[in-house]
């Protein structure tokens, strides 16, 4: 029963990273706090002489905890507006109707 809690929470602490990496938002706090629970399930399991791996897990699936909790109250996201992009469209948007109009007096001359 303890080597399936120890492969539980490896499997959370590498989706943890996984969710932690990238922008997930506050998802990425529910495999490490799963993490935490199996390491925790494998800590109690364990002997004496074998504790010492499922308390490196809950170690590390807290710094995920601590590091997805302060990602989602530090880090903003927000989308900045690209002015050059909608020149650019602007323009692309005139010159083809500046094509269209003289194709326009072509087709009637």
């Amino acid at each position: 029963m303890r080597i399936i809690f120890v492969i539980l929470a490896s499997v959370g602490i590498l989706l943890g990273v996984l969710f932690v990496i990238l922008p997930m938002g506050s998802i990425a706090i529910v495999p490490s706090v799963v993490a935490v629970l199996f390491a925790y399930l494998a800590l109690n399991k364990s002997s004496d002489s074998h504790k010492n791996f499922p308390k490196i897990l809950m170690v590390i699936a807290s710094l995920l905890i601590v590091v997805g909790v302060s990602k989602h109250f530090f880090v903003k996201t927000e989308i900045a507006k690209d002015n050059s992009f909608e020149e650019r469209v602007d323009d692309s948007q005139k010159e083809a109707i500046e094509e269209l109009e003289s194709l326009e007096k072509e087709l009637e001359e």
